[in-house]
């Protein structure tokens, strides 16, 4: 089997390191090509460590013009993704794009039909799609054995320390749109388009850092309504 020779860009995501390890466990399956890093601070907090040691650094320039390329795992800090995923796109290679897709939703939908056009996959890095207690529901679901699901709850919360919070402060949607996207994906894949989308976001202000870090949506359905809860201040979480 021919190996798929792929390369990184970026390493300030949050998942950036692990993401890498995973390739790295299958040398069989990806022959990893190089490594590169849009932004300077990122590469002097984190290319030292253990995961990056040995790969070949380049830019990324360098690396989207290699010819025997065949994919990209972008990893970037968040605000970065979506720009970064298009020029790898205008590159001609697949693309792993890891979540949330940014802010800018007709960035991300250009890149999309671009994608199409080019019979290229965009693959986000929303990894409970791939979890067996998940991939049992679906199961279950398309086996019928789950009856008519008529309302679905879920949370997902934890215990942020300063600098997160500070960090997670640049963005509007804040722990909505960093742990909510995960949620939201599984929601519309088990119960479809919802009719509406009703939002409560609110900021306890905890240690003066300004940032919706309590969120609540609800999701309007024909026969029901489905909820999604996000904090950052679950004590022990």
């Amino acid at each position: 089997m021919k190996r798929i020779r792929i390369g990184q860009i970026g390493t300030g995501h949050f998942h950036a390191e692990a993401t890498l390890a995973t390739i790295l466990k299958y040398p069989e399956v990806f022959d990893v090509v190089g490594i590169a890093e849009v932004s300077p601070e990122a590469y002097k907090t984190y290319g030292n460590r253990k995961t990056y040691q040995g790969l070949s650094w380049m830019t990324p320039e360098e690396l989207l013009a290699r010819s025997d390329l065949d994919a990209v795992l972008v990893e970037t800090n968040e605000w970065d993704l979506v720009p970064v995923a298009q020029k790898c796109m205008d590159a001609g290679v697949h693309v792993h794009l890891d979540k949330p897709a940014g802010e800018d939703i007709e960035a991300y939908a250009k890149l999309l039909r671009q994608a199409k056009q080019k019979q290229r996959l965009v693959q986000l890095g929303y990894m409970y799609r791939y979890n067996p207690a998940i991939q049992y529901c679906y199961r279950a679901l398309a086996n019928q054995e789950l009856g008519e699901i008529f309302e679905i709850d879920a949370v997902m919360s934890t215990e942020h320390v300063l600098p997160v919070r500070q960090y997670l402060s640049r963005f509007r949607g804040g722990t909505m749109y960093i742990f909510g996207c995960h949620l939201i994906d599984l929601l519309i894949s088990f119960m479809g388009r919802p009719e509406r989308i009703v939002p409560f976001q609110s900021k306890t202000g905890l240690d003066g850092v300004d940032f919706h870090d309590n969120g609540l949506a609800v999701f309007e359905y024909p026969k029901g309504a489905c909820t999604i809860r996000t904090t950052s201040n679950e004590v022990k979480g």
